[in-house]
This record gives structure tokens, sequence and C-alpha cells, in this order.
């Protein structure tokens, strides 16, 4: 399973050059079953901060409800083995 950081998800919401489209590729992949993935609950907030910052309240709160409904996308704890990881 990859492991999904908040990079991918801020990429694919606020860049509109390759590497945007690329990691919105990759969530395609990932909500199409294709690619077995997971992510944490901090992404969520690195992601709603973000795209607070460079956009707006409400595309945050967009974006927000788009992480958290991904099909596919397996939520994972926030533990010592998940900090060790990384």
């Amino acid at each position: 399973m990859l492991y999904l950081d908040a990079n991918v998800f801020i990429y694919a919401a606020l860049n509109q050059e390759d590497i945007g489209e690329r990691a919105r590729s990759l969530l395609r992949e990932v909500q199409r079953g294709k690619l077995p993935a997971a992510s944490s609950t901090l992404t969520f907030h690195e992601l709603v901060w973000a795209v607070k910052r460079y956009r707006s309240f409400e595309d945050a709160i967009t974006a927000g409800e788009a992480f958290m409904s991904m099909p596919g996308l397996k939520l994972v704890d926030v533990d010592d083995d998940l900090l060790s990881a990384s």
C-alpha cells in the first residue's frame, strides 16, 4: 500500500502545471481502485490549510470534503509506526 503525503493532495488541488496533473492522475488511480493507498488526518489538516491560504475558505472546504470522501483512500492513525516509516 502506498502512503500519500499531503504534498500529493496539495499539488492536485493547487498546481496547474505538470506536477499538479501527475498528482491528479495518481489520485484518479486511487479513486478507481487501481492503486491501494492510505493517508492520515494530518494530511487533511495540511491540505485544508494550504488551500485556504492560497485560494479561499470555500475552496478549502471543498478540498477537505473531497479528501474525506475519496473512494479507495484508507485513513491511518498517526502513531509511532507511521512516524518512524517517514
